[in-house]
């Protein structure tokens, strides 16, 4: 059987062939009330990953759609938006991320506008996969830092930065539709968003303080 509204285990998903997985997810989507017309095979990829390896709270964003790990049950229900102390970033303009003490401006430009050096973070907006969201960092979050090869704690890459204790109580990550991590804001983007020569078309991102 595939995953509906209500709990399922998720280690008899993991231990599926991957065409028998990639089948139960589409037919759970469908059951959720999700679209499959949009239902990308990189998402579907992510959710059977999170049915293997996935740690109590993380979230998936599929169309219409949401997905969450609840121990070792996956739990598929109608999206209903962030979650208290999640903030959507719009790929254009201003928002007011107050969880995080930040003020944090986006802009979509053409690849030639990036400015090295000109304290703006650059990802490639054509890699990205809407929602884009900011969150707090939780234990078991993994990303594919910049310059890196392999996955990598979040946890582990703040240690080893040396990140002070009481700082990465609120240091959010931007993560996209597919709940894959971007940016470890302040500190890393992930190799997934980096910006190359073949980048069309950059998302700047500007943090500062609230007042």
């Amino acid at each position: 059987r595939g995953l509906s509204r209500s709990r399922r285990r998720r280690g008899v998903l993991a231990a599926q062939p991957p065409a028998v997985g990639w089948r139960l997810v589409r037919r759970a989507v469908a059951a959720a009330g999700g679209n499959l017309r949009r239902l990308r095979f990189v998402t579907v990829q992510e959710a059977l990953r999170l049915a293997r390896e996935g740690t109590d709270g993380q979230r998936l964003s599929l169309p219409r759609v949401g997905l969450e790990v609840r121990g070792d049950d996956l739990l598929l229900a109608p999206a209903v938006g962030p979650l208290p102390g999640e903030v959507v970033l719009p790929a254009e303009g201003r928002v007011d991320a107050e969880p995080f003490g930040l003020i944090v401006e986006s802009t979509v430009l053409p690849r030639e506008a990036v400015q090295l050096g000109d304290g703006a973070t650059y990802l490639d907006a054509d890699r990205l996969r809407p929602p884009l969201l900011l969150r707090v960092w939780r234990p078991g979050d993994r990303f594919t830092p910049l310059g890196m090869q392999g996955r990598k704690k979040v946890g582990d890459f703040l240690t080893d930065a040396k990140v002070p204790r009481l700082r990465r109580l609120r240091l959010p990550v931007l993560v996209d539709g597919a709940g894959t991590i971007l940016w470890l804001v302040g500190w890393r983007v992930a190799e997934e968003a980096r910006v190359t020569a073949q980048t069309r078309r950059v998302l700047r991102l500007r943090t500062r303080p609230r007042a």
